[in-house]
Formats: structure tokens, sequence, C-alpha cells
């Protein structure tokens, strides 16, 4: 811009920076409107607008990627904010290492994102940045970043591998469904792997062939995080009915003086515990890290509608930011629903449970802003607590809650109305808009039956 123009414009109190922010939003606009768009939508970000901030630096991304520098990085890497919330001027060198270790970096965002059901943050971003320098160094000075060593990795042996198979086998057969990590953290307790980057990759290898070859079935692991939008339809009324009579169920806590859910953290494990939350009619909620405030507040006008005590149980990671997690939905929900009487306890993981159950734990991590008030050195993640134990700890939590007579009387009236449901089925037919009955129907909708 020339110095004229400049002087043209600060007569109107607009500065050079501000024309050519300006200039710069109304030529990237729909860009940067799709990105106001999938910012607002990220329950992350609570339905709050991006900041100028974030806009220049998502403004700064699209003019690399135009000019083809090396600062376009493909994905979500457009936050700078600390994980305190605070917004952080851009960091030139957090950028440089960032475009170094592109690929490296959007590896590593999908497999975070994939095993813990939410993005990385900006310190766990740095974290793998300054992992990734190390590894560098490793390479050009024969050195670990962690210190020398001259230790070969060895292969495992045929037989070694068959062993580890086997134990994959006999866990999954004893226990399932799993998921993934949840079978690593056993195999690392019953001692086949040890608790290393390497041997989780080779039991991810392992199951993946053990699935192929047909020696597990497929329906043993568990992935929650991908799933399918459809509508439910049928080719026809006759299919309707008969998927009545397969899934009718009447509402069990109508009639049970509380009113309970179940909350888990983790959208990987729903599929562990949703066998147990079906089982009972519970609802499963699951938070994909910190839930945004829409969500807390459906569900606390829930509460407010049942007119009965609402017990909530919370299932998270032992961990600074599981347990701030913890606090931050039992603080929405008491805030959304000031009228309900609410019983919320978190049941998992608990410092007995690490205990008792000789659970894997990982150094807590110092660069977590959360971890000064973490009354531990260690953190555990709920996927390591042992799928049946995770799902009976679940129904002995509900069953408390069951009233045993309503329970009874509600399945016999539950079975008498499926009955009625099959008999219906069994009795007319509809083909193409016409309705056809058979001749017990008839006789007893016209009363000529004995």
């Amino acid at each position: 811009m020339t110095t004229e123009g400049q002087k043209q414009l600060s007569d109107y109190g607009i500065t050079g920076e501000q024309a050519e922010y300006f200039q710069l939003v109304d030529k990237h606009f729909d860009a940067i409107e799709d990105f106001r768009k999938q910012f607002i939508a990220d329950p992350e970000n609570c339905g709050d607008p991006p900041t100028t901030k974030q806009i220049k630096a998502e403004i700064q991304r699209l003019e690399a990627k135009e000019n083809k520098k090396e600062l376009f990085i493909p994905g979500k890497i457009t936050t700078i904010m600390t994980d305190s919330g605070q917004e952080n001027d851009t960091d030139a060198e957090f950028y440089r290492l960032l475009a170094k270790h592109k690929g490296a970096i959007n590896n590593f965002t999908e497999k975070f994102t994939s095993q813990n059901g939410e993005y990385p943050s900006v310190t766990d971003i740095n974290a793998e940045l300054q992992r990734l320098e190390g590894l560098e160094k490793v390479k050009n000075t024969e050195k670990t970043f962690y210190g020398t060593s001259s230790i070969k990795r060895e292969r495992r042996t045929k037989d070694e591998i068959e062993h580890i198979s086997q134990g994959l086998i006999d866990l999954l057969n004893e226990s399932h469904p799993q998921t993934v990590r949840q079978v690593f953290y056993q195999m690392t307790s019953r001692g086949y792997v040890p608790k290393t980057e390497h041997s989780y990759r080779a039991v991810c290898r392992l199951l993946t062939e053990l699935r192929l070859s047909h020696k597990i079935p497929f329906g043993y692991i568990a992935d929650n995080t991908r799933w399918m939008r459809k509508p439910d339809t049928y080719d026809g009324v006759n299919e309707v009915l008969a998927e009545t009579v397969r899934a009718y169920r009447r509402a069990l806590w109508t009639r049970m003086p509380h009113y309970v859910e179940v909350w888990i953290e983790k959208d990987a494990l729903a599929g562990v515990v949703s066998e147990v939350t079906s089982k009972w009619d519970v609802p499963l909620m699951v938070t994909r890290g910190y839930a945004s405030l829409s969500y807390l507040y459906d569900a606390a006008q829930v509460y407010e509608s049942k007119n009965k005590p609402v017990y909530v149980y919370y299932l998270g990671d032992y961990d600074p930011s599981g347990m701030d997690i913890t606090n931050s939905v039992e603080k929405r929900m008491r805030e959304f629903a000031p009228n309900s009487e609410i019983h919320f306890a978190r049941i998992a993981v608990t410092p007995y449970q690490i205990k008792a159950f000789n659970l894997p734990t990982r150094p807590t991590k110092t660069t977590d802003t959360r971890s000064r008030n973490f009354e531990s050195d260690v953190s555990v993640e709920l996927d390591a607590i042992p799928a049946d134990v995770l799902t009976d700890l679940i129904d002995y939590y509900i069953r408390k809650h069951i009233d045993a007579d309503e329970y009874y009387e509600l399945q016999r009236i539950e079975k008498l109305e499926r009955e009625s449901f099959e008999w219906v089925a069994k009795n007319m037919r509809f083909t193409d808009g016409q309705i056809g009955i058979t001749k017990e129907f008839r006789e007893a909708l016209t009363g000529s039956a004995n």
C-alpha cells in the first residue's frame, strides 16, 4: 500500500495493517466463512466464533497454500490457543517445525483423534514436534533422544509371535468386545508384551491378521469412532410388524424410583459398555473429551423433566484433563438443572482401582496446565480397565436402582404385549397397500368365534 493511501486510511482511523487484513478477508471470503462455521460447530469451542487472531492464522494458512509455501499444513492445525484457553501470538518456531514435519504431524493427529476421540491440543502437537526433532538427532548422531544406547531391537521369533497371537485369542474369547487399546493394556498386564509403542503396533498388526484369517470374529473388536447416519426404512408393513415383535420393549425407568444415566469420556469405549446400558435401558452419554455447553444443557433439561432423583455415573481417564472434565460436567449439570436432585459419582478410573487391578500407568504430563491441581505423578487411561471389569462395574451400579418387583411385573406385561404384536403380525398381511386378514382374525374382530 502506498504512503499516500496509508495517510488517507489513517484519516479514518484505519491502520495499514487493518486494511490489509480486511482485503485478505474479502479475498478469501468463502473460505473464511467455511472456517467460521466449522469452528462454531466444533463442540470444543462451545459455539463461540473464532477470534480475530484465529482468523488471521487461518488467512496465513490460506495465503501459504495459495503460494505453495511450506507453511501450509493440511488438516485442522489452525488454532493458536494455549491449553488454558488463552490466546497466544503466532509462534514462528512452532510453525517452522510444523512445516518441517507436516507429514508426520498429520499422521499423529489422525492417530491421536482415533484413539482419544478428540483432537490433540497445541501442547500435544508441540510435544510430538519435540519428539520428532529428537528422533532426527538420533538418525544424525546415532544417539537416542533419551540417552545413549547401543541396544538393537531384535525381531520376535515365529514362536514368540504365535505365543502372543494365542494370548490375543484367549483374551478375546474370555471377554469381548474390546477396543484395540483395551486389548493392548491387557496383554501388557498379562506379560505378553512390554508397554511400548513398538509393541502396540505389533498387537494392532496381529489383531488384523487374526481377524482376516477368521481366528477371531470381527465383532470381538469394538470401533465406535466410525459410524453411519441413515433413517430406518422397510420393504413393507409386514417387515415393520416383524421388527416390532423382535424389538419391542417397555420403558424400564418409568416405574422406577430413580432416573439413571452413564457418562463416558471416550467414544471408542461406547461399543464395549453399550451392551450393559442397552440391556438395562439406560442412556449412554459420550462426551468425547470436554462436552459442549449445548450437550450438557440438553441433558440437564431432561433431569428437570423427570421429577425424581437423578443418578449419573461417570467414567473417564485418571489424569489432569480427565479429572478436570469430570468436575466440569458435574458443575454444569448442577448449574443447568438447579431444581433437580442430582447424585453424581465418578466410578472409573479411581486410585483404588489402579492398585486393586494393577492397572498400567504412565507418567503424568507436566506440560498439561491442569497438572498443578492433580494429586498423582502417574496417570491411567480408562482403556486400561479390563472390559469385563468395566461392564460388571456399570452393571452393579445400575442394578442398585432397580426395584425387583416392578422389574418382574414389567417383564410380564412386556411379554403379553409382545405376544399381541406377534398375533397381529401372524394374522394380517399387507401387500402393496392391500390389507389381508386370516379367518381367525376376522372372527376375533366380529366376535363370532367362541
